[in-house]
Protein backbone atom coordinates (compact mmCIF):
# COMPACT_ATOMS: atom_id res chain seq x y z
CA UNK A 1 0.00 0.00 0.00
CA UNK A 2 1.26 3.13 -0.86
CA UNK A 3 2.02 6.16 1.46
CA UNK A 4 -0.84 8.03 -0.52
CA UNK A 5 -3.38 5.36 0.08
CA UNK A 6 -2.17 5.37 3.93
CA UNK A 7 -2.94 8.98 4.22
CA UNK A 8 -6.41 9.01 2.91
CA UNK A 9 -7.12 6.01 4.70
CA UNK A 10 -5.92 7.32 7.99
CA UNK A 11 -7.18 10.68 7.25
CA UNK A 12 -10.94 8.91 6.78
CA UNK A 13 -10.59 6.54 9.80
CA UNK A 14 -9.09 9.86 12.44
CA UNK A 15 -12.84 11.75 11.38
CA UNK A 16 -14.14 8.56 11.91
CA UNK A 17 -12.95 8.17 15.52
CA UNK A 18 -13.59 11.93 16.07
CA UNK A 19 -16.87 11.53 15.48
CA UNK A 20 -17.58 8.45 17.07
CA UNK A 21 -15.74 9.99 20.67
CA UNK A 22 -17.78 12.93 20.70
CA UNK A 23 -20.78 10.90 20.10
CA UNK A 24 -19.79 8.81 22.58
CA UNK A 25 -19.46 11.64 25.21
CA UNK A 26 -22.43 13.58 24.17
CA UNK A 27 -24.93 10.56 24.74
CA UNK A 28 -23.51 8.16 26.92
CA UNK A 29 -25.90 7.80 30.22
CA UNK A 30 -23.63 7.68 32.31
CA UNK A 31 -21.02 10.36 31.87
CA UNK A 32 -21.52 11.60 35.32
CA UNK A 33 -22.19 9.28 38.51
CA UNK A 34 -23.19 10.49 42.05
CA UNK A 35 -25.30 9.51 44.81
CA UNK A 36 -26.78 11.92 47.00
CA UNK A 37 -27.55 11.81 50.22
CA UNK A 38 -30.72 12.63 52.58
CA UNK A 39 -30.93 12.23 56.47
CA UNK A 40 -34.27 12.43 58.03
CA UNK A 41 -33.70 14.67 61.32
CA UNK A 42 -37.06 13.48 62.75
CA UNK A 43 -36.38 9.65 62.39
CA UNK A 44 -32.35 9.49 61.83
CA UNK A 45 -32.51 7.33 58.74
CA UNK A 46 -30.48 8.41 55.85
CA UNK A 47 -31.78 7.72 51.68
CA UNK A 48 -29.02 7.40 49.25
CA UNK A 49 -29.96 7.97 45.89
CA UNK A 50 -27.52 7.52 42.72
CA UNK A 51 -27.83 8.89 39.70
CA UNK A 52 -26.29 8.75 36.20
CA UNK A 53 -26.52 12.10 33.52
CA UNK A 54 -24.85 12.18 30.13
CA UNK A 55 -22.36 15.00 29.23
CA UNK A 56 -25.67 17.36 27.66
CA UNK A 57 -27.55 16.84 30.32
CA UNK A 58 -25.60 17.84 32.98
CA UNK A 59 -23.56 20.90 31.36
CA UNK A 60 -26.09 21.66 28.93
CA UNK A 61 -25.80 22.03 25.08
CA UNK A 62 -23.00 24.30 24.65
CA UNK A 63 -20.89 21.11 25.17
CA UNK A 64 -21.75 20.09 21.92
CA UNK A 65 -19.27 23.08 21.02
CA UNK A 66 -16.83 22.04 22.68
CA UNK A 67 -16.96 18.47 21.35
CA UNK A 68 -17.12 19.53 17.88
CA UNK A 69 -13.55 21.52 18.70
CA UNK A 70 -11.76 18.09 18.29
CA UNK A 71 -13.68 17.09 15.26
CA UNK A 72 -12.84 20.27 13.14
CA UNK A 73 -9.15 20.17 13.91
CA UNK A 74 -9.25 16.41 12.53
CA UNK A 75 -11.37 17.23 9.76
CA UNK A 76 -9.08 20.50 8.53
CA UNK A 77 -5.52 18.70 8.91
CA UNK A 78 -7.45 15.23 6.83
CA UNK A 79 -8.14 18.07 3.92
CA UNK A 80 -4.43 19.72 4.40
CA UNK A 81 -3.11 16.28 4.24
CA UNK A 82 -4.79 15.51 1.09
CA UNK A 83 -3.93 18.68 -0.49
CA UNK A 84 -0.46 17.95 0.22
CA UNK A 85 0.33 20.33 3.15
CA UNK A 86 2.36 18.13 5.58
CA UNK A 87 3.74 20.87 7.77
CA UNK A 88 0.35 22.45 8.99
CA UNK A 89 -1.32 18.54 8.65
CA UNK A 90 1.59 17.90 11.23
CA UNK A 91 1.20 20.99 13.43
CA UNK A 92 -3.13 20.37 14.03
CA UNK A 93 -2.07 16.65 14.80
CA UNK A 94 0.65 17.60 17.21
CA UNK A 95 -1.88 20.33 18.45
CA UNK A 96 -4.75 17.68 18.83
CA UNK A 97 -2.73 15.91 20.81
CA UNK A 98 -1.41 18.09 22.91
CA UNK A 99 -5.03 19.14 24.01
CA UNK A 100 -5.70 15.41 24.29
CA UNK A 101 -2.44 15.51 27.07
CA UNK A 102 -4.47 18.69 28.41
CA UNK A 103 -7.77 16.86 28.62
CA UNK A 104 -6.53 13.73 29.57
CA UNK A 105 -8.57 13.97 33.04
CA UNK A 106 -11.33 14.42 31.66
CA UNK A 107 -12.34 13.99 27.92
CA UNK A 108 -8.97 14.24 26.30
CA UNK A 109 -8.08 10.16 26.71
CA UNK A 110 -11.10 9.25 24.71
CA UNK A 111 -9.98 11.32 21.77
CA UNK A 112 -5.86 9.64 21.82
CA UNK A 113 -6.92 7.28 19.25
CA UNK A 114 -8.22 9.85 16.31
CA UNK A 115 -4.92 12.12 17.42
CA UNK A 116 -2.59 8.99 16.45
CA UNK A 117 -4.57 8.29 13.48
CA UNK A 118 -4.45 11.67 12.42
CA UNK A 119 -0.54 11.62 13.30
CA UNK A 120 -0.20 8.95 10.76
CA UNK A 121 -2.35 10.68 8.02
CA UNK A 122 -0.31 13.56 8.71
CA UNK A 123 3.24 11.72 8.04
CA UNK A 124 2.31 9.96 5.23
CA UNK A 125 1.14 12.74 3.20
CA UNK A 126 2.98 13.34 0.49
CA UNK A 127 3.81 17.07 -0.89
CA UNK A 128 3.08 17.13 -4.32
CA UNK A 129 5.80 17.40 -7.17
CA UNK A 130 6.31 20.98 -8.44
CA UNK A 131 5.00 22.09 -11.64
CA UNK A 132 7.51 21.72 -14.87
CA UNK A 133 8.64 25.04 -16.14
Amino acid sequence: MDERRISKVAGVVAIVLSVLAAAWLAFWPCFYQGSSVKVNAQTGTTTTRTFCTSLIAENGMRVALYLAIPILITTVAVILARAGQRRPALALAFLFLGLCVLGAFSIGLFFVPAALVLLVAALTARTPAPAPA
